[in-house]
């Protein structure tokens, strides 16, 4: 008997409730018939035998769980199963067969019926409130009746607030790190406070005076020779004039004005004015400038993706572009900006960075850096700039890039970010430490610590005297001093060699500066080069001694002040070696050194 094998198909596999156990049911039965009808045949004779398989239909339903980003839409797939066995095809559905669901949530004040044709998704709108969703009830329908019931039946959607956190914060550079990245700059780029210190200085009055005896000639002529004058004698000594011409030669005592008195200036009086304006001391004037490099800032951006672990949302290929606010001209890229990208010595720095991980080497800005930022990851951007005015300036970055992991498939992104960059010149406390007495032709230090008294680190700082402009003192030496990097509450020390002009004792000191630079002032002990006390007193040179070529009389000048202070010095005070002496030996070479000028 001819064999004849039936294919029924049913649906089972994806029913649920009474109709799944019913075809249950039905499965059994049919399967425990065959059985029977196959037990009670015998092996030579049989009526008719049957073979019935059951095969599931199903309408799965994917993803069973999905996070969303809000404002971003998604989709929810649905798939008719059919057999895989070989020619066994669907069976057919109403022409008006449709896939029918509810989708709730905060996103919604009411349930949000939505359809679908079979084998084709959801499509859910972008939700706008973070919470869960649900898209529930997923049924085949024809008409009134339920085909098919999804498998699952109800899938949840996570709408999260957002997925990028974004952090801009901003570092101002100290100078290793200026070089280290290669910055380069100009005269352009520096800042100077001015500042003037003075200190007043009171001599003490010597007077020396010695007479001389000059030769008045009766009666005789003068020899000229060219432009020369010979007077007709030459007098060798009194003794002899008187004793062969007396009575042709007068001898006339004069005292020329040898009066010494230190430095001062004396207002002229004034007639018909009843006040007096007192004699104004001799003063050190050192005007200058502190200056400083523009502050340098590492403006970092972090982008972090706030998407929980096991969503599979992954940002790729992140870019950030920065954009810098304008000056009070409200035109972008003016000079008047507030702030500048840095400059390199290849070009302006990029304002348009991408968001990375660093790789393997654990740095970033190198090869293997990762462009794709996963769940609970952070990438970061670097932009080097400079702060050219002072205050809070608002930076903002436009951020783009590509959302991976959405069922709906790879999304583009955009957003914003915003950060402040605070820029405050550094300010500064300038202590003068100057000799308390000065003499003239001597020379000295005088040193001045510079203390960063702000909370912003002070870059390639540079002290500098204005040499032409300084009184009573000759700078020697250069005139700037550098001071690479000072960091906040801290200080450094510079020093400039000087010569005096003037002598006396330090009596008052004054600061005028900019308002972001304070004075301090400090008297040291004065000490020659020969380790003596150095004295207040004055010790000018007369008149006379003009005639004398001006190398000699500086020099005259500057010995005669270092013994002036040996012979005032008290005696404990002389270090060994230097042996004392009396003032009359200073007062002595005084004379003679104005005795030579006046024979001159």
């Amino acid at each position: 008997m001819a064999t004849k094998r039936a294919r029924v198909h049913g649906i089972v596999a994806a029913l649920s409730g009474r109709a799944g156990k019913a075809c249950a049911a039905l499965a059994f039965l049919l399967l425990a018939s065959a059985g029977q009808v196959a037990a009670q045949e015998t092996p030579s004779r049989f009526l008719a035998r049957e073979d019935i398989l059951l095969y599931g239909i199903g309408l799965r339903v994917e993803p069973a769980q999905q996070t969303v980003p809000r404002d971003i839409a998604t989709i929810v797939s649905t798939f008719l199963q059919a057999p895989t066995q070989p020619g066994s095809p669907l069976p057919p559905f109403a022409p008006d067969a449709l896939v029918r669901a509810t989708l709730r949530g905060p996103s919604f004040g009411a349930p949000l019926e939505l359809t679908a044709s079979p084998n084709t998704p959801f499509n859910i709108p972008p939700l706008t409130v973070a919470g869960p969703h649900t898209l529930e009830n997923i049924r085949l329908v024809s008409g009134d009746d339920v085909l098919l019931r999804g498998s699952p039946e109800s899938v949840r959607i996570d709408v999260i607030d957002r997925l990028l956190v974004t952090q801009v914060t901003a570092r101002p550079l100290t100078a290793a790190e200026i070089r280290e990245k290669g910055i380069v700059f100009n005269a352009t780029n520096f800042q100077a406070y001015n500042f003037t210190a003075a200190f007043a200085v009171q001599g003490t009055t010597v007077n020396l005076s010695f007479p001389v005896v000059l030769p008045v000639l009766l009666g005789a002529q003068d020899v000229t020779v060219g432009r020369a004058t010979i007077p007709s004698i030459q007098p060798p000594a009194l003794q002899s004039i008187r004793s062969i011409i007396p009575d042709t030669l007068q001898i006339q005592t004069q005292v020329p004005n040898l009066s010494v008195t230190g430095f001062s200036l004396k207002m002229p009086e004034l007639k018909g004015q009843n006040f007096i304006v007192p004699p104004i001391p001799g003063v050190l004037v050192f005007p200058g400038n502190i200056g400083f490099l523009n502050q340098f800032f590492s403006v970092l951006l972090m982008v972090s993706n706030a998407a929980p672990v096991g969503s599979n949302l992954v940002v790729s290929d992140l870019r950030a572009s920065i954009v810098l606010p304008p000056g009070r001209d409200t035109v972008v890229g003016s000079a008047d900006d507030p702030l500048a990208m840095a400059v390199t010595a290849q070009g302006e720095t990029p304002r348009v960075q991408p968001v990375t991980q660093p790789g393997a080497d654990g740095q970033l800005g190198t090869a293997d850096d990762l462009t794709s930022i996963g769940p609970g990851e952070t990438g970061n951007a670097e932009y080097l700039v400079e702060g050219r005015r002072e205050g809070s300036h608002v930076v903002e970055m436009e951020i783009e890039g590509t959302l991976n992991g959405l069922p709906i498939g790879p999304v583009a992104i955009r957003g914003r970010a915003a950060g402040a960059v605070l820029v405050r010149n550094p300010t500064y406390t300038l202590t003068f430490i100057h000799p308390d007495t000065v003499t003239a032709g001597e020379p000295y230090t005088l040193d001045i610590t510079v203390t960063n008294t702000s909370e912003s680190p002070a870059n390639f700082v540079s002290v500098n005297l204005f040499g032409r402009n300084i009184s009573g003192a000759t700078l020697i030496g250069e005139p700037t001093k550098q001071i690479e990097f000072i960091a906040p509450g801290d200080s450094e020390t510079v020093s400039f060699d000087l010569i005096a002009r003037i002598t006396g004792k330090i009596t008052a000191a004054t600061l005028d500066s900019d308002t972001q630079v304070a004075g301090r002032f400090e008297l040291k002990h004065s000490v020659g080069e020969l380790g003596v006390p150095l004295s207040p007193e004055s010790l000018v040179l007369p008149k006379e001694a003009r005639a004398l070529p001006a190398d000699l009389r500086a020099a005259v000048l500057g010995m005669l002040g270092k013994a002036w202070a040996v012979a005032t010095a008290p005696a404990a005070a002389l270090p060994p070696g230097v042996q004392r002496f009396s003032r009359q030996i200073v007062l002595d070479m005084a004379v003679a050194t104005a005795e030579a000028g006046l024979r001159l």
